[in-house]
């Protein structure tokens, strides 16, 4: 497994955003760019909050990659947008008016714990790190200007949901969906849209929040490897032992796509899979329009693998507002 971070989250680069089209067209983009460097031929797509609009916009470009999908606390319908997203929608209607609500909306301390807390009864079960460190992260400098540039983008998502679900129903893709009962973010009514469209979809509610892994990384480790197993029925190719953990699988990839800002530690979201870490770093002068990608295990990669998309003419940013 590859669990990349994307440009301005984690550990990757944040390229000024007059640098770097903060939109989800391009982060796809990149992250279809990633795969391919990689050689990942065929994969599944794991996608959290975030990574439902980067990893649909990459189903619909390349079908043909697709083993699965595996769907956790990410919408794809737009009844699953909750009350919070009314401030967010205000903020698509009118950007300069609404940006500093959206902001007090998204980056406060307060605001990052319940995004992991949500509802539950039970928020001694959650370690302080998981949001603390968020907002670290999302007070680096130039990080809200990133945010902002992409929940202002997140329109655009809303516009794409009756594409991604008429893609699903005409497909029927293998699809897991994990989804946690405390998430504030979205509805719980969800997980049910997702079987609306695709009938045979397993559908788990899981005692746990929006980001499910801080509190059930076991469970959905289990259900996972479960699904993986019953998916390595050959459609594509020879299927290959796992000897680490006693399964088998297909001979294929899976790419998570993580929404989470800080990047994930071993402790709470990489053991859910065991993947390797991936971090993007555009380390070269500006003026080459390249960069190097770089996973920690085991191998490095470094390739001229992307191209810099410039902002079009009279484009806004969060920046220049």
């Amino acid at each position: 497994m590859v669990a990349p971070d994307y440009p301005g989250f984690g550990h990757s680069d944040a390229p000024a955003a007059k640098k770097f089209s903060y939109t989800f067209d391009n982060i796809a983009k990149v992250m279809d760019q990633f795969t391919e460097t990689l050689n990942l031929t065929k994969y599944t797509l794991y996608m959290q909050d975030y990574g439902g609009p980067v990893g649909f916009r990459m189903a619909l470009a390349h079908p043909d990659r697709i083993e699965a999908l595996i769907v956790q606390d990410a919408v794809a319908h737009n009844e699953g947008l909750g009350a919070n997203w009314k401030t967010r929608r205000a903020f698509w209607a009118d950007h300069a008016s609404h940006e500093a609500a959206l902001r007090t909306n998204l980056l406060p301390l307060d605001t990052t714990r319940t995004r992991h807390v949500g509802n539950d009864p039970n928020p001694k079960k959650y370690d302080p790190d998981l949001w603390t460190d968020e907002y670290a992260f999302l007070n680096k400098p130039g990080e809200a200007n990133i945010q902002s540039d992409l929940f202002y983008d997140y329109r655009t998502n809303v516009d794409a949901y009756p594409n991604w679900q008429t893609w699903m129903q005409k497909t029927q893709p293998r699809l897991l969906v994990l989804w946690g009962k405390y998430d504030l973010s979205f509805e719980l009514t969800e997980p049910e849209a997702y079987r609306r469209d695709v009938p045979k979809a397993q559908v788990h509610i899981l005692d746990a929040g929006h980001f499910a892994l801080d509190t059930a990384a076991d469970e959905i480790a289990d259900l996972v490897r479960r699904f993986m197993s019953n998916s390595s029925q050959p459609r594509h190719g020879k299927r290959r032992a796992n000897m680490s953990s006693g399964m088998w699988r297909s001979a294929t990839s899976a790419v998570l796509l993580y929404s989470k800002v800080s990047a994930p530690d071993s402790g709470h979201h990489v053991r859910a899979a065991h993947p390797s870490r991936a971090f993007l770093s555009w380390d070269r002068p500006a003026t080459e329009r390249s960069g190097t990608l770089a996973i920690s295990t085991p191998r490095r990669v470094t390739d001229p693998w992307w191209r810099t998309p410039t902002r079009s003419p009279g484009t806004r940013s969060a920046c220049d507002v």
